[in-house]
């Protein structure tokens, strides 16, 4: 009972923000259209690293030359630095030098922040999208490769639930794309094509959502919004 109630009241702050912005119209999207028929990885397989290389993080403030001395007394060499994040570099250690023993003598450093093997990470989850590659807002590999939202690496952890229901608050949604078409959120309370508003929230046939420019029970952008 208690559910009910706390639903019937969540549906109702929607239902009047809606009214109080006529210019949005809304509609729920699955979230498992992300995937996008994904082509996922094997879980079972074992993180890799490059042998006899490490990633290694001084703290802030450690000079250059403190940096050189530090790796030279362990025996890496550096291969390659980086500004971002600052002070990391990744080095090469000495032909045949157990990696334990010379990550703990990094550790036991007190201008080390961490230090860690070069881990080897590849992109299980991808979309099979042709135009995957034209969306460089979610895996940038053009002129200014990483400048993205890290898509693949999020979509490693999860791709989302169909047990979830996103709601899209915009101008419109084609819910006949082929992208979405298939993970569209259906009203269970509403009758396709029936001219009735069955679920008598104020919108006839809102299978997919509601406009609330013009007032009615499709989503799909028109004239004018």
């Amino acid at each position: 009972m208690k559910r009910n109630i706390m639903a019937s009241f969540i549906i109702f702050l929607i239902i009047s923000f809606f009214a109080l912005r006529p210019e949005l119209s809304w509609a729920v999207v699955d979230p498992s259209a992300a995937q996008g028929g994904a082509q996922k990885g094997s879980k079972s397989e074992k993180q890799k690293f490059k042998e006899g290389e490490l990633l290694v993080r001084f703290k802030k403030g450690v000079s250059k030359e403190k940096v050189k001395q530090t790796h030279s007394k362990i025996g890496s060499e550096i291969l390659r630095s980086y500004s971002t994040p600052a002070n990391l570099y990744h080095v090469k250690v000495k032909k045949n030098a157990a990696l334990d023993e010379i990550i703990d003598a990094y550790r036991k450093d007190p201008d080390v922040l961490y230090v860690q093997p070069n881990h080897i990470y590849k992109a299980a989850t991808v979309p099979n999208d042709t135009s995957f590659s034209s969306l460089w807002g979610l895996n940038n590999t053009g002129s200014t490769p990483d400048a993205d939202i890290n898509a693949p690496e999020a979509w490693d952890v999860t791709t989302g639930s169909p047990d979830t229901i996103i709601a899209v608050i915009d101008t419109g949604v084609d819910y006949n794309h082929q992208d979405l078409a298939a993970n569209m959120w259906v009203n269970p309370g509403e009758i396709p094509g029936d001219g009735i508003d069955n679920d008598a929230d104020g919108y006839i046939d809102d299978v997919y959502g509601a406009d609330f420019v013009n007032n009615d029970g499709d989503p799909r952008s028109g004239p004018g919004d």
